[in-house]
């Protein structure tokens, strides 16, 4: 997957199964940076609902199959193996904005591929937001 959204809106990168403990230990933050404001506003924030589940048809690991996009938000190129039927499913605020693009406006993003950031959270692939002691389960 590519993400092509504005350079200030942080990507956070974790397993399935930690994504609601990261969003709720996170949410207000600098981490996830949407949505900010006082203890008021977040109040009010309808919090993440899950969207239509889509099947995407890859078509090769040198070329988008399709974009997820999120109204006001970017797009996710989605690259997958050649003829790969890939389930996903985007969480937003009351599962709006989410809409699949066919084809994909920039097909080839996969190989525009800039220099790897050595203290980014993405730098080491294998290393996501990991469960720290003390969260509640």
């Amino acid at each position: 997957m590519t993400v092509l959204a504005a350079s200030s809106l942080p990507v956070t990168i974790c397993w399935v199964g930690d994504c609601d403990q990261v969003y709720q230990h996170y949410l207000g933050s600098e981490v996830l940076a949407v949505p900010c404001g006082g203890p008021h506003r977040l109040k009010q924030w309808p919090g993440l609902h899950a969207g239509q589940t889509f099947v995407l048809k890859g078509t090769g690991w040198k070329e988008s199959c399709a974009d997820v996009v999120l109204s006001s938000a970017g797009w996710i190129a989605v690259t997958a193996q050649q003829d790969s039927m890939n389930q996903l499913q985007a969480w937003t605020p009351n599962a709006r904005g989410i809409h699949v693009r066919i084809p994909p406006v920039l097909p080839t993003a996969i190989r525009l591929k800039g220099v790897r950031l050595y203290d980014s959270q993405a730098y080491a692939l294998y290393n996501s937001y990991v469960k720290k002691q003390g969260w509640k389960s």
